[in-house]
């Protein structure tokens, strides 16, 4: 009940056309194209900012930048045209060069940076590990299915609240994703400079925002995923080092992440009601359409 009473002013506050611009820190944090694909290659101009400003700037305005721009025009294509799914399903083929791509140019362009780069994911993928842990134990319902005081709320982007009334998406709320990749991203970026607490609060503080915004989280799921994210960083740094991070630490971690997923899959049933059974889910399950 106090969950829902401190949600329920962002549940039902509304900001019209600004939801174009809050649906990127909202959904990209847990959206592997962009968490693997894009978030390092800022962590990583980040970290060579200390190092030499020429190479960060460089590495930003002809890498990192024009691969967000790309990515953007992909993105608001698709949640205006209700094709989000498109932009899991369409980018798996490119999940490869996503997780080892950004270390591998930092390392060719930008030397400096190509440690935190590794460090983000790794953060991004054993903090997720735990997170899903929780998701199919708890099978808490999303917002936007089991608060009915919400379902009349008008949003600019409802394909953003489509994708998670489908199968078992519907039925993991618990704890947010999203929040534990910002979170992922924000450790990172207050360990490289923890002088500056603004730059690394301000990325989480939009995800965990625009979670409960869209109506995809509880502020508790936005609360907890973000301490797993940060634990998690924390923990790296004091066991290994964010300069001794490598591509050897971004295959072990990705090869826990995936045979974690694997193993869940295959061991962890959930039967889901009925009323949910719309079709493909965002994680690639079939489920039955009802009549």
């Amino acid at each position: 009940v106090l969950d829902k009473k401190l949600s329920m002013p962002i549940f039902t506050l509304e900001i019209g056309k600004l939801e174009y611009v809050l649906s990127v820190p909202g959904c990209w944090f847990g959206l592997p194209v962009s968490a693997w694909g894009v978030l390092p290659l800022y962590v990583g101009a980040y970290q060579a900012s200390f190092v030499s400003t020429d190479d960060a700037i460089f590495f930003t305005t002809w890498i990192t930048l024009p691969i967000t721009l790309l990515l953007l025009l992909y993105w608001f294509r698709s949640v205006s045209r209700d094709t989000i799914k498109n932009v899991y399903f369409a980018t798996k083929p490119l999940l490869p060069f996503l997780v080892f791509g950004p270390p591998l140019l930092t390392k060719l362009f930008m030397k400096s940076g190509y440690s935190s780069a590794c460090f983000v994911v790794c953060n991004w993928c054993i903090a997720e590990v735990f997170c899903h842990s929780l998701k199919i134990t708890s099978r808490r319902m999303r917002p936007l299915i089991c608060i009915p005081e919400i379902k009349q709320v008008h949003r600019e982007l409802p394909s953003l609240q489509t994708i998670l009334k489908t199968g078992e998406t519907a039925f993991q709320s618990f704890p947010s994703g999203d929040a534990v990749g910002a979170a992922a991203f924000s450790t990172t970026l207050y360990i490289i400079n923890s002088d500056n607490i603004i730059i690394s609060v301000v990325p989480v503080f939009l995800c965990c925002f625009g979670r409960i915004y869209f109506h995809a989280h509880h502020l508790s799921d936005v609360i907890i995923g973000s301490s797993f994210g940060f634990l998690t960083g924390l923990l790296l740094e004091r066991a290994i080092g964010l300069i001794s991070f490598m591509w050897v630490h971004v295959l072990l971690s990705l090869t826990g992440f995936i045979v974690f997923h694997r193993i869940c899959a295959k061991a962890v049933s959930f039967e889901v009601p009925e009323e949910y059974r719309t079709g493909t889910s965002i994680y690639g399950r079939d489920h039955k359409k009802t009549s």
